[in-house]
């Protein structure tokens, strides 16, 4: 099986095409995004010398410690969300406070008048 090497002059046109990408796509698709900062990463990895088997695999590694955490961070956040709707259930006189009124577009009031 044959492995690609580049040179570093076609690293560096990687590299450049990459950082573009993930500029460009930041705001735009998560998915897209996350696959220009890997590739980013893994080039800029490979210019240093190091295997690239090593660099996915350590790639792989963090999205699975970064999908772990955000799974946590949400869990806890939903959990403190219900705990604190339950509190204020328990808590006498809690009332929700009223929503508030907003007026319908192009009536006077709506945040559309300038």
């Amino acid at each position: 099986m044959s492995r690609l090497r580049p040179e570093a002059t076609v690293l560096l046109i990687l590299i450049g095409a990459a950082a573009w990408c993930a500029y460009a796509t930041q705001w735009v698709n998560y998915g897209t995004f996350s696959l220009s900062v890997t590739s980013y990463v893994a080039d800029l990895l490979a210019l240093q010398g190091m295997p690239e088997a090593r660099v996915a695999l350590h790639r792989v590694g963090a999205t699975l410690l970064g999908a772990a955490i955000a799974a946590i961070a949400l869990g806890v956040g939903r959990i403190g969300r219900l705990a604190r709707l339950r509190i204020a259930r328990l808590l006498p006189g809690a009332r929700r406070a009223p929503a508030p009124e907003v007026a319908p577009m192009g009536q006077a009031g709506s945040a559309g008048d300038g």
